[in-house]
């Protein structure tokens, strides 16, 4: 079994979040998005790093509730950035990385 961590917690607004450090890189994710109450609107984009600076996109952007897979992506840091987003509920953003070999 994988690792999951939560990259936005119950956000209501549009927001960068932290980095994720799983300690080592890894290339094999599911993204997933969840909402709860009313919300109109969002974007998700999970990004990776290497050294937290340079930083690329896994996969395309989320703006449905649900889960997507980024494969061959290597990166030991992960982050979530809400932008778009409207309403009055809240989005949850969570990342599993695959299992290690």
């Amino acid at each position: 079994m994988g690792t999951i961590a939560t990259a936005l917690n119950a956000v209501s607004a549009n927001v960068t979040g932290p980095w994720i450090d799983w300690t080592d890189a890894h290339e094999d994710y599911t993204l997933e998005v969840i909402t709860s109450g009313t919300v109109s609107a969002f974007s998700v984009q999970f990004q990776g790093s290497i050294d937290k600076t340079d930083t690329f996109s896994l996969g395309t952007a989320v703006t449905t509730v649900g889960d997507a897979s980024v494969t061959g992506k290597p990166c030991r840091y992960v982050r979530a950035v809400l932008s778009g987003y409207t309403g009055t509920g809240t989005v949850t953003a969570r990342v599993a990385r695959a299992a290690d070999a």
